[in-house]
């Protein structure tokens, strides 16, 4: 863990003890990020209904938890708030809060969604507190068989077409070449205890329909929301939080979310999606935008690239990078 997790300037800033901040899980994490939600991670305030919260109460051990279930996502770029009920009974970062005395136990919470320490290992806790000591006694739940690890179900899978959405219109993109991806599906729910997730789920009773459908064909519509700014400007974060709980630059940005409808923004998201390698071009002579696999691929002298995964930046003081940016602000994923 970082030491500058709990540094007197930032107890000062929260206005909370240093055993506060060891017992939040995680500390206090000032990350860079877009979403203008981000400060609900570090705060005990209530969201607004507006935000698509639910408020849940769950008891633990005869103590009653309060908790908000994020249903919506809060987005901009990959970045949001938290969108699924989780354990991070994987996290190093937790691990190593345990390790080293800072928490009593590696306990449940809210997952904050793919901006953890290991987004593809678990679920990495920044909310709530947890102010036991290690040789306290812990209320302790013994944890379901993760289904992922027996899953059968398809994980690659090729993207066909995509529906780009910007200001001013819709424009189809029929790829010339499909895009490989690798998909995995959410299973947060099962991963709380039993007793837990038998509560959770009478109160949830919508998801047991979605959780039956995590199934996927070997071709998929991607639909993405885009925006345009005036200058160079991504919505992605470009940090990333290391084992040792400092930040590391990350470029790329190679992540888009499955949900059973892309219209309705307040559905449970199923999945996500690792893209291989994405070209983005957009021709603004004629408005139409052009989607590649190949950076080298053979387009009009018109078109200029817009945006790439798995690619650094480019140079944002170039007059050639001006208004040829664009911001995936929400990306759901719909069957073809």
């Amino acid at each position: 863990m970082s030491s500058k997790t709990c540094a007197p300037d930032l107890l000062s800033r929260h206005g909370i003890t240093f055993d506060q901040c060891r017992a939040r899980r995680g500390g206090i994490f000032d990350w860079p990020v877009t979403s203008p939600h981000q400060d609900i991670l570090n705060s005990d305030d209530e969201m607004d209904d507006d935000l698509g919260a639910l408020h849940s109460s769950l008891r633990l051990g005869g103590t009653t938890v309060t908790t908000w279930l994020q249903v919506e996502k809060i987005e901009s770029g990959q970045e949001y708030l938290s969108s699924h009920f989780g354990l991070a009974y994987r996290s190093a970062l937790l691990e190593d809060l345990m390790n080293s005395a800072h928490i009593g136990s590696r306990s449940w919470d809210l997952d904050v969604g793919s901006q953890g320490a290991f987004p593809r290992q678990g679920s990495l806790v920044l909310g709530g507190y947890d102010t036991s000591a290690p040789n306290e006694g812990a209320v302790s739940y013994p944890l379901p068989k993760n289904p992922i690890d027996s899953s059968s179900r398809l994980l690659q899978t090729r993207i066909a077409s995509m529906v780009l959405r910007s200001v001013g219109g819709t424009t189809d993109v029929e790829l010339a070449h499909d895009l490989p991806a690798c998909i995995e599906p959410y299973y947060r729910p099962l991963y709380l205890p039993e007793e837990i997730y038998r509560e959770f789920m009478s109160m949830h009773e919508s998801l047991r329909e979605l959780l039956a459908e995590l199934h996927f064909q070997n071709k998929l519509v991607a639909d993405l929301i885009a925006e345009f700014f005036a200058c160079y400007r991504t919505g992605r974060p470009l940090h990333s939080l290391a084992p040792d709980g400092s930040t590391t630059i990350d470029p790329e940005f190679t992540e888009i979310a499955i949900r059973r409808e892309p219209t309705d923004r307040k559905i449970v998201t199923l999945g996500r999606v690792f893209l291989s390698q994405v070209y983005l071009f957009v021709d603004y002579e004629t408005g139409k935008f052009a989607l590649s696999s190949r950076l080298n691929h053979i387009l009009p002298h018109t078109e200029t690239p817009l945006a790439a995964a798995g690619l650094p930046r480019p140079d944002t003081t170039s007059p050639l990078s001006q208004n040829k940016m664009i911001t995936i602000v929400r990306a759901p994923l719909s069957y073809k």
